[in-house]
């Protein structure tokens, strides 16, 4: 495979790496779900035998690296690496082609330093995608603090270089204008779970100090009189994922209040026919499971009621009504938090 390189700006790669994840959130890297048309381009034509799967597609995206074309002089200083040995494109090299382009190359690199006039070795500098921005460096030890560090810079939408050095030491680069942020760590965070109304209900409270969070235990005491577990610290690299990580937290703790084996989580068509015919039924809407009454009937005023009577149903044993709530349990839905479902079938 022929390796080629094109030179673009910061704009034209920041389109390129659009259009390649556009690409891949549409599934084109599995080539039966593109078009003819699209397939003849990732197969230029026939003549690429494997195109891009998305794997492929991910390193594609990583090897764009930092967003914006190197400078003149770093595209320079690469050729030796780059260029090597093709110093004249003759497939023949010998020591008169190395000094014929070493010489050359002296030539052009004394250019390029003139032209950029004295350096100040002491103060970090790097090309941006508009111009030669001032940056400041930090390096930082241990892979999970770097990865908050990289969550944080990252949801300011800002500009930074990452690279790993040895001893698991990594070395970050921000503009001057982002030096704050860099300077300073990720926090980490401090949580507790909380009980609800029910035996089965858990909250999960989050705060950015633990003196904050042993006041919110004391206040659970005092103004509602629910229990708490102990204070978790969340590492910085957890802290950091906010929303997404309570929110897998919560899921987590909600099936942990109701174990059952592998057959309990299923809802077949003769179970959505049986519960049809009461008049109620679970919809599947926007990827999340709901309990809902059914539309063809005027057994349920609505979901709400529908949602009673299935209470109603499973608290006094009835099977049918207990294995929904039991599968609703074990798809995490909404549902069992909204209406205290968890603490009906596990009485």
């Amino acid at each position: 495979m022929s390796n080629q390189v094109l030179i673009v700006d910061h704009d034209e790669n920041a389109t390129i790496l659009a259009a390649l994840r556009f690409y891949q959130e549409k599934g084109q890297g599995d080539p039966c779900n593109r078009s003819d048309y699209i397939h003849d381009l990732a197969t230029n034509g026939g003549d690429v035998l494997s195109s891009l799967d998305d794997e492929g597609i991910d390193d594609l995206c990583m090897r764009s690296d930092l967003r914006a074309a190197p400078g003149p002089l770093v595209t320079l200083l690469r050729e030796p690496i780059e260029m090597w040995p093709q110093f004249d494109g003759d497939h023949e090299v010998d020591g008169s082609d190395a000094v014929e382009w070493l010489g050359d190359y002296r030539r052009r690199l004394q250019a390029m330093l003139t032209e950029l006039g004295p350096l100040d070795v002491t103060q970090a500098q790097a090309e941006d995608h508009t111009s030669q921005s001032k940056t400041v460096t930090r390096t930082i030890d241990g892979a999970n603090p770097a990865l908050a560090m990289a969550m944080k810079i990252a949801t300011l939408s800002a500009w930074f270089e990452f690279h790993p050095l040895l001893n698991d030491q990594y070395k970050f680069t921000v503009e001057a204008e982002n030096e704050l942020v860099l300077l300073n760590d990720a926090d980490a965070a401090y949580a507790l779970i909380q009980e609800g109304g029910s035996s089965a209900e858990l909250y999960i409270h989050s705060h950015p100090t633990r003196a904050e969070a042993e006041a919110d235990r004391l206040d659970c005491k005092d103004n509602g009189c629910y229990r708490t577990s102990s204070i978790i610290e969340l590492p910085p690299v957890v802290a950091m994922l906010g929303e997404h990580f309570y929110g897998v937290a919560t899921a987590l703790i909600d099936a942990a209040n109701y174990l059952d084996f592998p057959e309990d989580a299923k809802w077949d068509e003769t179970d959505t026919a049986a519960a049809a015919a009461q008049g109620w039924g679970i919809s599947i809407e926007d990827g999340e499971h709901l309990l809902v009454s059914n539309g063809e009937s005027e057994k349920f005023a609505d979901d709400v009621d529908a949602v009673g009577y299935v209470k109603h149903r499973a608290r006094e044993g009835d099977a049918l009504a207990s294995k929904a709530i039991r599968y609703l349990l074990a798809k995490t839905s909404p549902d069992v938090h909204e209406f205290g479902l968890a603490d009906v079938v596990s009485t």
